[in-house]
């Protein structure tokens, strides 16, 4: 019994010691964000901007932050692949991107030169994002 109390316990402890090391790494990614509006905002007021304007700054940082997040995750799991497992995870991703363009609108594994080119190319997109109406 009192074997199986101590299991219990320690097993418990593990629990909750990896349960915090999650909530430490969310605070820690939302602590960032916050830091960085803490001083958006601290700018925006100091300046005297319209408050339309600084909801509209705001939300743009935001999404910039939450896409820049997932972008630097999406480069990590790249660099960690091989290059042919790469190359049919890019294709596999952007697939619907390039089939609206005639050119490419057949992207397979034959080993054509334009399937090379195209899985080339894929592998150095990037992705970037545009204010509306600007």
């Amino acid at each position: 019994v009192i074997f199986m109390e101590c299991t219990a316990c320690c097993f418990f402890g593990i629990i909750l010691s990896e349960l915090q090391g999650i909530y430490a790494a969310h605070n820690a990614s939302s602590r960032d964000l916050s830091d960085h509006m803490q001083s958006v905002i601290s700018f925006l007021k100091d300046n005297r901007v319209d408050v339309k304007v600084q909801k509209q700054i705001k939300a743009w940082i935001r999404f910039q932050h939450l896409q820049h997040k997932a972008d630097l995750q999406s480069q990590s799991l790249m660099d960690s692949l091989p290059p042919r497992h790469r190359q049919m995870l890019a294709c596999a991703m952007n697939k619907g991107l390039f089939s609206k363009v005639t050119l490419w609108s057949r992207i397979s594994n034959s080993g054509s030169v334009k399937d090379h080119f195209t899985s080339q190319l894929l592998l150095r997109m990037r992705t970037v994002f545009f204010a509306a109406g600007s």
